[in-house]
């Protein structure tokens, strides 16, 4: 199952709405957005105008959860900090 299915199946079980309906939705949203997010974004995008939150504790699991730049540059500093206390 894709990606984009299992999030339209889960939706459709909490929205109570037909595949088809969703199917339309999630195109209007993409074309809404000229095009700027995947069928999958705007599937999520489309749950959450419904009221449906799809990620488990209002976040992505962990391992589909992209790191923010800020995460980055922390992490990449507290380990140049560590390889440099090292040095001196």
């Amino acid at each position: 199952m894709s990606p984009l299915d299992d999030v339209l199946s889960r939706l459709s079980a909490s929205s109570k709405l037909g595949r088809q309906e969703l199917d339309e939705r999630v195109r209007k949203k993409q074309d809404e957005l000229h095009g700027l997010v995947s069928a999958e974004g705007a599937a999520h995008l489309v749950a959450k105008e419904l009221g449906v939150n799809l990620l488990s504790n209002g976040r992505p699991s962990s391992s589909r959860r992209r790191r923010s730049s800020s995460e980055t540059s922390c992490r990449s500093l507290e380990a140049w900090r560590t390889r440099t206390a090292g040095a001196t």
